[in-house]
């Protein structure tokens, strides 16, 4: 007869890699509470219905490469613990790889996706425009926003969670504050939105290249 023995659950273990993973999406809902409040501080509604349009469209580009992050962490965890850091090497470039290719070749579509949601969603001309002014800039982000998943993935992989959270707050804080100088400070209204969220996903998967 053979018998198999299975190890007891350590539930301190999975303590230690879920609360920085909790923490950090804490902020998440933080970012977009500041983009609609720094819009609300402007006379005409239409700038908030703007960015809630552009937000709303920009979110549905980025879980549609979802499986980005996902498949990174089972294809790393998977490597490592075979002990292959070879593979664990060549899942982290191949997984970037994709998300830059995939980033700039929805920028380089951006002119059909455009044309798509105008017959699609129904506004006002202001909360229209200010919702293509948003995309226009938030867009240069998404390659970014698809690697710094790859990067998570990665980190999933390796139970890296603090690093997790060293990523993800880095790039929440930093939103928040460009936001503040950009639109309050310089008067910068959607476009500025936008290009302190754009900011913030490239200074976050900088900082993340240089730590790993």
């Amino acid at each position: 007869m053979i018998t198999t023995t299975i190890a007891p659950t350590s539930y301190s273990h999975i303590w230690r890699l879920s609360w920085p993973v909790m923490i950090s999406n804490i902020s998440l809902p933080l970012v977009g509470a500041v983009d609609v409040a720094m819009m609300g501080h402007l006379p005409d509604p239409a700038f908030v219905g703007g960015i809630a349009l552009g937000g709303l469209i920009f979110n549905f580009l980025y879980l549609t490469f979802a499986f980005l992050r996902m498949g990174t962490t089972g294809l790393t965890a998977l490597a490592a613990g075979a002990g292959k850091g070879d593979e664990v090497a060549c899942v982290f470039i191949r997984g970037h790889l994709v998300a830059f290719s995939c980033g700039f070749a929805i920028i380089a579509c951006l002119p059909t996706i455009l044309w798509l949601t105008g017959l699609v969603l129904s506004a006002s001309a202001d909360s229209l425009g200010h919702m293509q002014t948003y995309l226009e800039i938030r867009i240069w982000g998404l390659p970014a926003t698809l690697a710094n998943a790859v990067m998570l993935g990665s980190m999933f992989g390796l139970q890296k969670m603090r690093l997790c959270m060293v990523q993800l707050f880095t790039v929440n804080l930093l939103n928040i504050i460009l936001n503040l100088l950009f639109v309050l400070g310089l008067g910068w209204q959607v476009a500025g939105v936008a290009l302190a969220s754009v900011c913030a996903e490239w200074a976050g998967l900088g900082l993340m290249v240089v730590i790993f």
